[in-house]
């Protein structure tokens, strides 16, 4: 059995002995991955996809929190997060476009089962019904049949709360129970904290840092059953405190722009088939906002400029897809820090803290893995992101990889395992006017990884 536990939204710098020392003791006994990466964009249904698939972005489909599929609805952008929208999708076409973790595993004959508190869709796209058991504290569960059991068991799901203590206090219980039955061959667990909190809180509140606590508290409730097992204790992407708001739908309406002919995705705009020509005129405009950072446009395959001057190519971030927008963009960041004296600021609305863009401070998370299969007391500067996770968990379990990916098993923290990798690290550089664009990407073998973007 294999035990990943994910602290949704967990930068670095909160893994400290005060705060976590479950967590810092996990360190001591295994291996630290300090150079760990989210996928761009750093959202969350997009990087859960990268870490059941072990693929970018590009090759597994959901290329944002929300997604635009003209089959399902002509005139909005679907929430990922919301799995009768991804039901919606499947009866369309796939969901994602390569297969899971969990598809794999059961094909394989193991079993697979996901434990969360986060959003019904970050479930499902780690495991879609019939692939294994994903129980989801929000009220979600498959198969249906658990539902009841759990519920005599533990009663009805509790309510959302700041921090969602309740929630989250169950998902760990229900891993509990799984590992100590050893029911299961991969057992992934997913708290919806602190991601959840500091949206509400912000970054180095009392509140967020209570929610950090007490994940700590249920990771050794864990570890007290996890015994002779490997467990990696995961985030998903980091965090940044939200500069000054901005209406960019206003701000498009003001230009002059038909918003009927545009469909906001996040991060991206797709233009309706009269809006096409326009491409260069969004860039444009985009390009003279202070809240938007790196622009993205279609390019040639392999290469580094979009077809707009001045915008990198989507195959930069690995983000061409059938779905991805026609403009895709980071917004802006800076090292500033807020009231707590916690650096990363970028211009957003929603909250007072979130999470997005090419910022060092969304884009960097944790990775801290221990067991039998990982070196003792072990820093890895490698760089390593979520891509590595599914064909690292393939190699416990399976002894190999069984399905094609764009991650890497990460060799350097395996035990017996000796690598010769090098970190090669590029800075990329786009132009339009005045205004130049840059991207630091990081290569381990075939793997890339995005440092940070900006302007």
């Amino acid at each position: 059995m294999v035990v990943v536990l994910f602290w949704d939204g967990l930068r670095p710098e909160f893994v400290t002995p005060d705060l976590t020392p479950n967590l810092c003791e996990l360190v001591h006994r295994g291996v630290n991955f300090v150079n760990h990466h989210a996928v761009f964009p750093s959202e969350t249904r997009v990087n859960a996809s990268s870490v059941a698939t072990g693929c970018y972005p590009g090759t597994h489909g959901v290329v944002g929190n929300n997604v635009y599929i003209s089959e399902v609805d002509e005139e909005r952008a679907l929430n990922t997060g919301d799995h009768e929208n991804l039901e919606a999708i499947t009866r369309v076409q796939p969901l994602l476009s390569v297969p899971t973790l969990a598809n794999v595993l059961k094909r394989c004959a193991k079993t697979y089962a996901i434990f969360s508190s986060g959003s019904p869709g970050s479930s499902w796209v780690q495991c879609a019904p019939g692939e294994g058991h994903m129980i989801n504290v929000r009220g979600v569960v498959y198969p249906e049949n658990l539902l009841s059991a759990i519920e005599k068991e533990h009663g009805i799901f509790p309510p959302e709360a700041v921090p969602d203590t309740l929630r989250n206090d169950l998902v760990a219980q229900l891993m509990v129970d799984a590992i100590k039955k050893r029911t299961y061959d991969v057992v992934f667990g997913w708290l919806c904290d602190p991601d959840l909190t500091q949206h509400k809180v912000g970054l180095g509140a009392p509140l967020a840092l209570q929610a950090i606590r007490e994940n700590d508290k249920r990771l050794g409730d864990i570890l007290n059953v996890t015994g002779g097992l490997d467990v990696l204790v995961c985030s998903d992407h980091g965090f940044s405190t939200l500069a000054e708001p901005f209406g960019h739908q206003d701000a498009f309406r003001e230009a002059g722009f038909e918003l009927g002919q545009m469909v906001w995705t996040g991060n991206g705009v797709v233009l309706k088939a009269v809006y096409k020509n326009k491409r260069e005129e969004i860039v444009d405009f985009l390009a003279q906002q202070k809240w938007v950072g790196p622009i993205f446009t279609q390019g040639e395959a392999g290469g580094v400029q979009g077809q707009v001057t001045g915008t990198f190519s989507f195959d930069v971030p690995r983000l061409d897809h059938v779905r991805t927008p026609d403009v895709m963009f980071s917004r802006r960041w800076s090292d500033e820090a807020n009231d707590y004296g916690i650096p990363g600021f970028v211009f957003g609305v929603g909250g007072i803290a979130s999470h997005g863009s090419c910022s060092p401070y969304d884009l960097h998370n944790v990775l801290i893995a221990s067991g039998p299969s990982f070196k003792s007391g072990q820093e890895s500067e490698l760089a390593s992101g979520v891509v590595d996770i599914a064909p690292t968990v393939q190699q416990l379990v399976l002894g190999k990889v069984e399905s094609e990916m764009n991650g890497r098993v990460l060799t350097e923290g395996l035990v017996g395992k000796v690598t010769s990798a090098q970190v090669e690290t590029d800075v990329l550089e786009a132009v339009r006017g005045q205004r130049r664009q840059f991207m630091q990407i990081s290569r381990v073998d075939q793997t890339c990884y995005i440092d940070k973007g900006w302007v």
